[in-house]
């Protein structure tokens, strides 16, 4: 798998409250690309969604891949923040990957659990162990 971004993350952050498969498949990609890295419950500053380094996801009314933001909630027709982190970050290359950024780009996957599943496959692939965040 080839990771399209040069940039590594220092931490990110993601909605407080009730735990979702959305981002917590964001935390899966961010530990399955860079390793472990912090991950923190609450709003961000503008500065953070202004700091590339700064991997804000499923927060902050932002869609901005060149800023490593990835919120869909202010654009319905945005697929899950899962699928905008791995869509931006993770390469073409592979049947697997190809199969799912042409879905994506096509909008053909939603933020749906069905969506969010076609994830998984990829996933366990790497025997990721899914984190708690």
């Amino acid at each position: 798998m080839e990771v399209l971004t040069k940039v590594k993350p220092r931490y990110g952050i993601t909605h407080p409250g009730k735990c979702h498969p959305d981002e917590s498949l964001c935390g899966a990609i961010i530990h399955l690309l860079f390793g472990d890295i912090p991950i923190y419950r609450r709003q961000p500053t503008e500065a953070e969604l202004d700091d590339p380094t700064v991997f804000v996801f499923d927060t902050g009314g932002s869609f901005n891949p060149k800023k490593n933001n990835f919120d869909h909630h202010q654009n319905k027709t945005l697929p899950a923040a899962c699928l905008l982190m791995w869509d931006r970050l993770v390469s073409d290359k592979g049947p697997e990957n190809k199969a799912l950024k042409d879905a994506i780009n096509a909008g053909s996957i939603k933020n749906t659990e069905e969506g969010l599943k076609k994830l998984l496959p990829l996933l366990q692939a790497e025997k990721l162990p899914l984190k708690e965040l």
